[in-house]
């Protein structure tokens, strides 16, 4: 008995090294897979501007204040490597929507009555509610932003935006986790297909003007098959020097409703979480009430992708960070 209870023990012990063991190998494994990569770092030293930094790569800038952007946004987007993802910001004068499409943002065509979207009423950035803080293979800030009343004089609700930067094997991954609330009144956002999270694209990766592709989870191609469409992932991606190349935009599936879609071959990207419109029309068909003093909350993951032409699957990756 005294020898089947030792034998029983020794097993369970060796068992308990061996997982120990496997679980330290794997930690190690995924620490080795990122040496080498370069490390992210803030740059402050622009009032106006916070960049960031991958080694010596600007891959992304957060837009505090602009002389002409009158709400907040990321611009100049780009892979580890260095290549643009998003177009140029500022685009050229002859460029369509030169400042209102800046490169990645939140924007919306109508809360209570406001438009945002078409810089009609201004977003003012009223800080940073958590400090820049990049450490290795992750970064993250938070902002609070004031959404005003045509006037500038009265502020229609708040915003509280998260965002935060990782390193994965496919390459930057973005969690934004935007929240909007007033303590003070009540505010609507109304339907419009101007509404939501947004993208634009650098030119080379776009339908129209390069050899991109827009590609859901559904299997919808390109403007003409994905545009009004709900999603659970969205890819808008091109080839450049054998790689593909793009942005894979993920809502959280607990946002309080599914996201369609406003693709364009042209190069912008909305994921929309109000309704869509039977008709396109400024006046919203349907709004969305937020009581004083109750909060929406809306989370998007981004990733900012450079992949071998052929190795990149969005569903696999999608599926993975849906989960996580």
């Amino acid at each position: 008995m005294v020898l089947k209870k030792y034998i029983a023990t020794t097993a369970l012990l060796t068992f308990l090294i061996c997982q120990q063991s496997k679980s330290e190998s794997k930690n190690e494994s995924s620490t080795n897979s990122l040496k080498g990569i370069s490390e992210f770092r803030f740059d402050e030293d622009n009032k106006d501007q916070l960049k960031l930094y991958l080694g010596n790569t600007n891959v992304a800038t957060y837009l505090i204040r602009d002389p002409k952007l009158t709400r907040r946004a990321l611009v100049n987007l780009r892979t580890a490597s260095g290549i643009p993802v998003t177009r140029p910001f500022p685009a050229e004068e002859k460029e369509d929507h030169a400042i209102m499409h800046p490169g990645l943002w939140i924007s919306y065509g109508w809360i209570s009555g406001n438009d945002y979207w078409r810089l009609k009423s201004k977003v003012m950035f009223d800080g940073f509610i958590g400090n820049p803080i990049a450490k290795k293979h992750k970064a993250k800030f938070s902002t609070r932003n004031r959404y005003l009343n045509g006037k500038g004089n009265e502020p229609i609700c708040f915003e509280d935006t998260s965002y935060a930067f990782s390193i994965i094997p496919e390459g930057i991954l973005i969690d934004i986790v935007a929240v909007y609330y007033n303590n003070e009144r009540e505010f609507a956002f109304g339907d419009q297909e101007e509404s939501g999270l947004a993208l634009r694209m650098a030119k080379p990766l776009t339908v129209k003007f390069g050899n991109g592709k827009i590609l859901n989870d559904t299997g919808d191609l390109n403007g003409k098959g994905t545009w009004g469409k709900p999603f659970k992932w969205i890819d808008y991606s091109g080839i450049h020097d054998g790689k593909r190349i793009g942005l894979l935009l993920i809502p959280n599936n607990k946002n309080k409703r599914e996201s369609w879609a406003h693709s364009r071959d042209y190069g912008v990207l909305v994921a929309n979480p109000f309704p869509k419109q039977p008709q396109e029309r400024r006046e919203p068909y349907v709004k969305t009430l937020i009581k004083k003093g109750e909060k929406l909350k809306m989370q998007y993951r981004v990733l900012i992708h450079e992949n071998q032409k052929g190795k990149f699957d969005p569903k696999r990756i999608a599926d993975h960070l849906l989960n996580q």
